[in-house]
């Protein structure tokens, strides 16, 4: 089984950004913030989904990194009222849309 990676819409983290850059009160610390924790395989089987006829190529090396990256949002859910509102399918779509324009 692949290893778990957080995945966050650049949308969501540029609103976190900014609704805490401009507060009266910039609380400090480190935040994890993620829509999801995903394989990457599972996500090469979402842009497949996706996208008809795509086919996501993941390479497999013996050098991999096999640690987890799963995030928990729950602090950030509390103490930052984080929500994120784009899934990662909505970021996909944009990468796609934006390759076909080049």
């Amino acid at each position: 089984p692949g290893a778990l990676r957080p995945f966050l819409h650049v949308l969501d983290a540029a609103y976190v950004l900014a609704v805490h850059a401009t507060a009266d009160n910039i609380l400090p610390g480190l935040w994890n913030l993620s829509q999801c924790n995903i394989e990457k395989g599972q996500l090469a089987k979402i842009g497949e989904r996706l996208r008809p006829g795509w086919q996501a190529i993941l390479a497999l090396n013996k050098g991999h990194d096999q640690r987890n990256y799963s995030v928990e949002n729950g602090l950030a859910h509390i103490i930052l009222g984080f929500n994120p509102v784009y899934a990662i399918e909505d970021g996909m779509v944009a990468v796609f849309n934006l390759i076909r324009t080049l």
